[in-house]
């Protein structure tokens, strides 16, 4: 089973961070520790990561929206949130957090370049976390309570459920009500400290760190992830690219074995074509292993394509890539630079020597009376050409 890496960064970067590693449903971690980030994500060996971020870095505040789709909620909400920062909001990454009750929306504003700061040693690492939270929302919530951790002189305090500040010991009566307005407390510390009498305690744990809070706590519908927008992971289109590498790889060699195919005229033709039908065969075999009697393999390719195709509409890439793959194929003087899927489409760039290829490659995908081209761009230079096309369900 799966496990998971918390990893908790200092508020100053020259601090070690501290790290605790879990088995899904234990009560104690595997292993835990203290150092450098770098040190750290040597611990990460395919478990999950979740990141806490320190809460001072940011502002955590809410906006109220008529806006429930998630693109169009980005896009409104530094508008809604300009008059209130110092900052331009062209500098700012906006995060939000679930839709409350009331209509709210939680909100999480940090510098753009303090998530570039914050993600630069996982990117070098080639890590992808899967969760970047503040750490004041890693604390437990109780509406009835507000929760408090003391670490030395850094109070966390989670006054709602997306809602929370950082303040220093010293200060804490200062941005804490006293007197009649103090509210109840839900106390988190390692070593005990010595609170005003004005605050009640109503329930305290015993926890040295936000991130030991988290693995007993953590509500995901309560947090707020910071991985989002350009930030966002990419892992579902390397998800649909790892599922369309065996279709392509098989569709590609379809095509060079129906092209040699027509070329046997001698005995070294005949010895390659031979040759490229047993790679066809292997690749189909790694791709299908459940098939373990090959009869016909280009009906039974198409077959088990078919069934990959009708997978479901998140296959819809894998769907357009497979049948896109032998009309690119069979174009040899035309390079696939990059591949894009958005809003349904397949948005292919391409390279090559000339622009007669593309009229080829039209040839190709006239062919295939499933699929629609359109071509975006062709533009012809000293390098050769550039072309963009987009390709769609017919």
């Amino acid at each position: 089973m799966r496990e998971t890496l918390l990893i908790h960064l200092p508020a100053v970067p020259e601090q070690p961070c501290v790290w605790r590693r879990w088995e899904t449903g234990a009560t104690q971690p595997s292993r835990d520790g203290s150092g450098p980030l770098d040190e750290v994500l040597g611990e990460v060996g395919g478990a999950r990561v979740i990141v806490l971020a320190p809460a001072e870095r940011m502002t955590l505040t809410q906006v109220e929206l008529p806006v429930r789709q998630a693109s169009r909620l980005l896009q409104a909400i530094p508008f809604a949130l300009e008059e209130q920062l110092a900052e331009d909001v062209d500098a700012l990454h906006f995060a939000p957090g679930p839709r409350q009750a009331d209509g709210s929306t939680p909100v999480a504003v940090v510098s753009i370049e303090q998530m570039q700061n914050w993600l630069a040693p996982f990117n070098e690492a080639g890590i992808q976390p899967d969760v970047l939270m503040p750490d004041v929302l890693a604390l437990p919530y109780d509406e009835a309570l507000v929760t408090l951790h003391i670490d030395g002189q850094r109070c966390l305090v989670r006054s709602g459920k997306a809602a929370g500040y950082v303040a220093p010991l010293s200060l804490l009566t200062s941005v804490l009500p006293t007197g009649a307005e103090a509210p109840a407390l839900f106390l988190l510390q390692g070593e005990k400290t010595a609170l005003p009498d004005d605050y009640t305690i109503g329930r305290s744990l015993p926890l040295a760190q936000p991130l030991d809070a988290y693995s007993q706590f953590a509500d995901p519908a309560l947090r707020i992830n910071l991985l989002q927008g350009a930030f966002a992971p990419r892992r579902a289109t390397e998800k649909w690219l790892q599922a369309a590498r065996w279709p392509a790889a098989l569709a590609a060699s379809w095509v060079l074995v129906s092209t040699l195919a027509l070329a046997v005229n001698n005995h070294q033709k005949q010895r390659e074509y031979e040759a490229l039908q047993d790679r066809a065969q292997d690749e189909f075999s790694q791709a299908f292993p459940q098939i373990t009697r090959i009869v016909d393999l280009r009906v039974q390719a198409e077959q088990q394509l078919e069934r990959l195709i009708s997978g479901g509409s998140e296959d819809v890439f894998l769907s357009l890539l497979s049948r896109s793959s032998a009309a690119l194929a069979s174009v040899s003087e035309l390079k696939v630079d990059g591949v894009q899927f958005r809003d349904s489409a397949l948005y292919i760039s391409l390279s090559g020597s000339d622009l007669q290829a593309l009229e080829k490659l039209r040839a190709e995908f006239a062919k295939i009376s499933s699929l629609a081209l359109d071509v975006q761009s062709a533009q012809a230079g000293t390098d050769g050409v550039q072309i963009r096309l987009k390709v769609d369900q017919a």
